[in-house]
């Protein structure tokens, strides 16, 4: 099976072929280091996200929806990003983040995603990843310690303030790249199948999350 890619009217048509090419680069990339043939469907649309690049959700599995700003489609730049964004959400195709069943569950979730794509392409801006040592990852946790076990439906606050949204991506990503520097000989592809409940424990042990 090959991928499938659709637009929305929204998308301007004499963009599309370059999204079809950043999108499908990213995609083939992260396929072949998870060693996966895993086919896709992608649904575009316009967003109006004055923050987000990309805001990429799945419907259920080998179908995503992905919005793209509209500075995307205005700098050639943010363009190429589209690659990195394709391969972080091939990531959670992987591994379906809607099984995170607490706050801390989806921060891994985002982890996985993000170190992945950070790997293979380059860390996002808002990771800020030349200040983001262990010392920093904790300060995170502890700004949204009393959220973590909670579901995450019941803490919408985390979604909806950017501040406290960016804080879970770097606490996710401190915890995967902090199991990957313990674990020198995992693949990506290894990282990417390790169980949630996993890395939840490492964390927790390791002293990144106090339970």
């Amino acid at each position: 099976m090959k991928d499938r890619f659709y637009f929305y009217p929204s998308i301007p048509r004499r963009k599309i072929e370059i999204i079809e090419d950043r999108f499908g680069d990213g995609i083939d990339r992260a396929r072949v280091a998870l060693k996966t043939g895993v086919p896709i469907k992608a649904y575009f649309y316009l967003s109006q996200s004055k923050k987000k690049l990309t805001d990429g959700r799945l419907w259920h599995k080998g179908k995503m929806l992905v919005g793209i700003s509209p500075r995307v489609l205005k700098s050639r730049t943010y363009l190429h990003r589209l690659s990195a964004s394709a391969a972080h959400e091939y990531v959670h195709q992987l591994r379906d983040p809607k099984a995170a069943k607490t706050v801390l569950a989806a921060a891994v979730e985002e982890g996985v995603a993000t170190y992945i794509e950070t790997q293979l392409f380059e860390a996002p801006e808002y990771l800020d990843i030349k200040t983001l040592n262990e010392g920093m990852v904790r300060v995170c946790a502890d700004k949204i310690r009393a959220a973590l076990f909670d579901k995450p439906s019941n803490r919408r606050m985390i979604w909806s303030n950017e501040a406290y949204r960016e804080m879970l991506y770097r606490l996710g990503f401190g915890i995967i790249r902090r199991y990957a520097k313990d674990h020198p000989k995992l693949s990506l592809a290894a990282l990417a199948r390790v169980p949630q409940q996993k890395y939840i424990r490492f964390a927790i042990a390791g002293g990144i999350i106090k339970p």
